[in-house]
């Protein structure tokens, strides 16, 4: 059995971190094609990313916990085997049903590195700490969804849909004999058990704490507003505007750049300033910028300015917000880190999914819907910052009670 020991290099988790989005994305360019590559509807065509949500937002409610009980290492690198073997299955997919599968398997087998690059993080530093480590992987891995489209297309317009899952393979088995290398144990806990009935008592467990609650609230209400504006901002800016596709990924990239900026400034400043005070600075730039947005959305005619401005403002404060967040959720309770990501992230998905199907049903050719919800969700995100200081204060005062009797 191959041993490795010390810390795992920055650039590999940030890899690992990065492969689900890079496999996600980069498949996107293609799926105009594969209606008639398979002669099938769209509709059919759409199940190769809504399915892939569903498998990895279900695969890490397994490996979470699997991890908290097995170690990281091995969950990872189980992980990484399975991302290939879906990789190689969509690759020589000959019908629309095994480029689905192929991409279910892609899916549950990338969520270990997504969701166990926190928990490994956590493992090797404090929860301080640990807030600018994650900014920092989180800084890095935003590139992947942010250039693999435009890879993507590249690769389609010069070979075919295929192109796209051969590289994300040679990046995979990369990724992988990388891990196989230099990845560690860091876990120093082993407890809570496998069977479904023990996984289901630690995420009760979690649940019944105030303060993972707060937390896990913080990471939903903060991605509902992101997923809020990705379902309403292509529709207003390309329908509504008239402007071309071209110009929305543009726009995009003000929000994106804003995201990362905050990335960095949460990476250079939570292990200094703690992560309830960054909490407090990032939760009160998204409130502006939500409410900025629903007002520019009710009384300032439909622009560009006025949709990707507010946005560039809450995507600031997110990025601030969720490196932080996280840190906190995976921190309660460190025997259960690896449970603790992975329903943080459950939660996250889920209700950014509600939101983005709420927003989809309601956008037309004006944005106050779409504003209003992520207005909402931003208030939502600022009343959960409250719980959690709420809880910290109980948690702070249970604490001295408790020494005071001794």
């Amino acid at each position: 059995m191959h041993v490795v020991r010390g810390k795992p290099p920055l650039v590999l988790l940030v890899a690992l971190a990065a492969l689900g989005p890079l496999a996600f994305n980069i498949f996107i360019p293609s799926m105009p094609g594969l209606v008639a590559a398979f002669a099938v509807e769209y509709g059919t065509v759409q199940l190769t990313l809504s399915l892939y949500l569903v498998g990895f937002g279900l695969s890490q409610l397994v490996m979470g916990p699997v991890s908290d009980q097995l170690g990281r290492r091995p969950v990872v690198l189980a992980g990484l085997a399975l991302f290939l073997t879906g990789t190689v299955t969509a690759l020589l997919a000959a019908s629309i049903e095994q480029l689905i599968f192929g991409r279910i398997l892609q899916a549950a087998g990338s969520c270990a590195g997504v969701v166990l690059v926190r928990a490994i993080v956590r493992d090797i530093y404090d929860r301080d700490h640990a807030a600018s480590m994650i900014a920092y992987i989180v800084m890095a891995m935003v590139m992947a969804p942010m250039f693999a489209p435009l890879l993507g297309g590249l690769l389609e317009s010069r070979f075919d849909w295929r192109a796209g899952f051969g590289l994300v393979l040679s990046v995979g088995l990369a990724v992988a004999a990388w891990s196989w290398l230099a990845l560690p144990e860091t876990s120093r806990y082993r407890g809570g058990g496998t069977t479904p009935g023990a996984v289901i008592a630690g995420y009760a467990r979690l649940l019944r704490s105030p303060l993972f609650r707060g937390y896990m609230l913080q990471t939903a209400f903060g991605s509902g507003c992101f997923f809020a504006f990705m379902a309403g901002a292509p529709l207003l800016t390309i329908e509504a505007l008239g402007a071309d596709p071209a110009v929305y990924g543009l726009a995009m990239l003000l929000p994106g750049c804003a995201y990362m900026l905050a990335n960095f400034v949460a990476g250079r400043l939570s292990s200094r300033r703690g992560v309830q005070a960054m909490l407090e600075i990032g939760c009160l730039i998204t409130l502006a910028g939500g409410l900025l947005l629903f007002a520019a959305a009710v009384i300032l005619p439909l622009s560009l300015i006025s949709l990707f401005g507010p946005m560039a403002v809450f995507a600031f404060g997110n990025g601030i917000n969720l490196p932080n967040s996280t840190a906190g959720a995976v921190s309660v309770d460190p025997t259960r880190a690896g449970a603790a990501s992975a329903l943080s992230g459950f939660c996250q998905m889920s209700f950014g999914a509600l939101v983005a199907l709420l927003v989809g049903a309601t956008t037309t050719v004006s944005a106050v819907p779409m504003a209003a919800v992520v207005a909402v969700c931003a208030v939502s995100q600022y009343l959960a910052l409250i719980a959690v200081k709420r809880a910290a204060t109980a948690g702070v005062s249970e604490s001295r009670t408790a020494t005071a009797a001794e």
